[in-house]
């Protein structure tokens, strides 16, 4: 019996078949799409946890799990024909057509074996749990920890399927299988040998470890980095680290298959391994030196490229190593950083910094080649050589890597002086090392800028000499620069986050102010002006002319700036002005009535003159005459007046008595005053005698009393007052 199971068992391995999983999918679909935010799943995703399943599944070609700590699936996978059988005979038994009602039935025979007996059992023992599964075969499961925490639990079905008849009719009557297929895929299973079922396990382990330290690593970086783009790069290293372990199983799967030779190929297979695990350890090594670099907190590029170069240097077991960057264009290298050491074996007393391409040695043919230079003996001749400056430090073995980004050469790093040879996996190692120091690089650059960028932007709308503010859809406000806390009295920190409306508007204004703001909110009115009046904090009215702009981002209102101008200067001027064109205005008009009314009165008065010279003075029309005499007179006074009002009268100063010019113009001024003000007439003693126009005295009386009426609201009293005052 164990002659033939031998037997099967290196068939098995002659054979290759591929893995029947690949293709395969239940009936009842994928249940970790019941698991939406699973942390495992979201974490990993579903490729990556496939690729990591298969190492192991791809030897056993049984079932595979990996569960979430709460019991979601983040995956299932079935690949031989007795497991996948089974679950679905076992999923029939549940009476349901939802996978959730199925799962808490408790009669989903494989789910209860697979995750209650053997993954939680590991989840909660934080043990690997080794059980007999309801289906026939064994399950082995192990906890996933992500650092001190366990997360989920990873586990594969492994041995061959019972052959035993009794055995066979049992599950036959437990599952509501028939014997005769029963029969056929228990024999259908090719039995694996116990090295490679302990192999399998010693796989299922790292891959718990693989998956915790994934899982942890990226709550750190999420931590500290709290950006996706971070996660990317970090899951696109570790892919690419997936894809270099699934490839060192394909080797392992080759050996494997050199059995048949003999013992010695055997013996020859586990050799491989042992250098296929240290080629993973050099992979986990690069990938915790990557983490290790990102993770690295520093102010600034140098500070960052400083550290990632010790990395490599490490990585490499190097002594010693730089950084250059270089620019395509001029065919020029910049030495951005050496490493700690390098001075102390380096006596030159000049270090040059900036070379010319065409001026380098071998160093420089990783530019020209556009590809890494590998010399594990630079003390030998070699026509591309220059040789060093004096003092240089002593290079026994080097190794120079270009890094590329968007296609163009960027910079160039060096190793030198590894105890052993450089061989082509330190060439892979410092590529994909550096290809990720320098998208972290990248980022920091864009980041940097896209700050100073932001502080400039900051300080120009903090110094502009206009109000700037950043309004939200309901009016609140999310910017207020430095002239408008001048101009209102508020400071931001009082009024960021309040609206704009309800603070700043009048509130008999504000109903119509809503709804002119809802227009230009609603209409997206990108260019919007418009000016309206803002109560300051003082209680101050204050007129700001607005120019907007409606801000938006993928077709959807985002905030709208404004630009607002303190006009109220501006219109109390302009409407003094309006006021002067005004009285210019009624100034003319009067000037040019009274030279007409003047031209009539001289015909008056002539008349006038000529009727009294022919009627005697007893006579009692003369007397009439002498009245219409004196009231044209007095109309010629009037048109004076008129005169100087309009500033068209000649000045003709006279020595007057100011009282009585003023006792002349009081009624005139009584008439330009309203009825609920009255004028008081004040007249001084001895007030002395005064060389002016008198047309200028009543125009200074009546612009004051005109002043004086306007200025008075409501009822009031002008009063008029002569005395005598010395001014120097």
């Amino acid at each position: 019996m164990t002659s033939t199971m031998n037997l099967h068992q290196i068939e098995w391995m002659l054979t290759g078949r591929g893995p029947e999983h690949a293709d395969y999918i239940p009936g009842y679909g994928d249940l970790s799409q019941l698991n939406p935010e699973g942390l495992i799943l979201t974490t990993v995703g579903r490729k990556l946890l496939r690729d990591i399943a298969s190492e192991y599944l791809d030897l056993l070609e049984t079932s595979a799990a990996i569960y979430e700590r709460d019991g979601s699936y983040a995956l299932g996978l079935f690949s031989s024909g007795w497991c996948q059988m089974m679950d679905t005979a076992s999923r029939r038994l549940c009476g349901t057509d939802d996978n959730r009602d199925a799962l808490q039935s408790g009669k989903w025979l494989c789910h209860e074996s697979c995750w209650k007996n053997a993954s939680l059992q590991s989840i909660e023992t934080g043990e690997a749990v080794d059980i007999e599964c309801s289906g026939g075969i064994r399950l082995y499961a192990v906890p996933v920890w992500a650092g001190q925490e366990i997360v989920g639990s990873i586990n594969f079905g492994y041995g061959n399927p019972p052959t035993d008849e009794n055995k066979l009719r049992a599950l036959s009557r437990q599952f509501q299988l028939p014997l005769a297929d029963l029969r056929k895929q228990a024999r259908a299973y090719p039995s694996r040998p116990q090295f490679v079922i302990d192999y399998a396990k010693t796989r299922l382990k790292k891959a718990a470890a693989y998956l915790g330290t994934i899982i942890e690593r990226e709550q750190a970086v999420r931590a500290m980095r709290a950006g996706e783009q971070q996660l990317l790069a970090a899951n696109q290293q570790l892919a690419a680290g997936n894809q270099q372990l699934r490839a060192t199983e394909q080797q392992l799967r080759a050996a494997n298959q050199q059995l048949e030779a003999a013992n010695q190929q055997l013996t020859a297979s586990f050799q491989q391994l042992r250098v296929t695990e240290q080629q993973v350890r050099d992979n986990e090594t690069r990938l915790q030196s990557l983490i290790r670099i990102l993770q690295h907190q520093s102010s600034s590029v140098q500070g960052f490229l400083d550290y990632a170069l010790d990395e490599a240097i490490q990585l490499t077991e190097s002594r010693l190593g730089y950084i250059y960057f270089y620019n395509e264009k001029n065919r020029e290298f910049t030495l951005n950083t050496w490493s700690k050491g390098v001075m102390n074996v380096c006596a030159v007393t000049e270090p040059q910094i900036v070379y010319q391409l065409e001026n380098t040695g071998i160093w420089g043919e990783a530019v020209r080649q556009r590809k890494a230079i590998l010399i594990n003996d630079f003390q030998a001749p070699h026509p591309l050589k220059k040789g060093f400056p004096d003092g240089h430090a002593p290079l026994n073995k080097f190794l120079t890597v270009p890094v590329f980004s968007r296609g163009k050469i960027v910079a160039v790093v060096g190793v030198a002086n590894k105890e052993t040879d450089y061989d082509p996996s330190d060439v892979l190692q410092l590529r994909l090392l550096m290809d990720g120091v320098w998208k972290e690089t990248d980022r920091i650059l864009r980041e940097t800028a896209l700050r100073q960028e932001k502080e400039w932007s900051q300080k120009i709308i903090s110094n502009a000499p206009n109000i700037i503010l950043g309004l939200q859809e309901n009016s609140e406000i999310a910017v207020f620069n430095r002239f408008a806390e001048r101009l209102t009295g508020y400071t931001a920190q009082e009024v960021v986050g309040t609206e704009w409306i309800s603070t700043f508007i009048p509130e008999e204004k504000r109903a119509s102010f809503s709804r002119v703001w809802k227009e230009i909110v609603d209409n997206q009115l990108m260019d919007h002006q418009f000016e309206n009046e803002i109560v300051t904090k003082s209680g101050e009215l204050r007129l700001i002319q607005w120019h907007n702009t409606v801000l938006t981002e993928n077709g959807e209102f985002r905030m709208i700036l404004s630009l607002g101008e303190d006009i109220t200067a501006q219109k109390a001027l302009a409407a003094q002005f309006q006021q002067a064109q005004k009285m210019e205005s009624v100034g003319r008009l009067a000037g040019g009535v009274a030279h007409d009314y003047n031209n009539m009165l001289s015909v008056i008065m002539g008349y006038t003159q000529l009727a009294m010279g022919k009627v005697g003075a007893a006579d009692p029309l003369h007397a009439d005459l002498k009245e219409i005499d004196k009231a044209a007179q007095r109309s010629v006074d009037i048109t004076r007046k008129l005169l100087g009002f309009a500033r068209k009268q000649t000045v003709s100063p006279k020595v007057l008595d100011l009282n009585s010019a003023v006792e002349g113009m009081l009624k005139m001024l009584r008439r330009l005053l309203r009825e609920d003000l009255t004028l008081s007439w004040q007249p001084g003693t001895g007030v002395w005698q005064a060389l002016i126009d008198p047309s200028q005295v009543d125009q200074v009386l009546v612009n004051l009393c005109v002043n004086a009426r306007d200025a008075i609201d409501g009822t009031g009293e002008i009063t008029i007052e002569t005395e005598n005052r010395v001014f120097d």
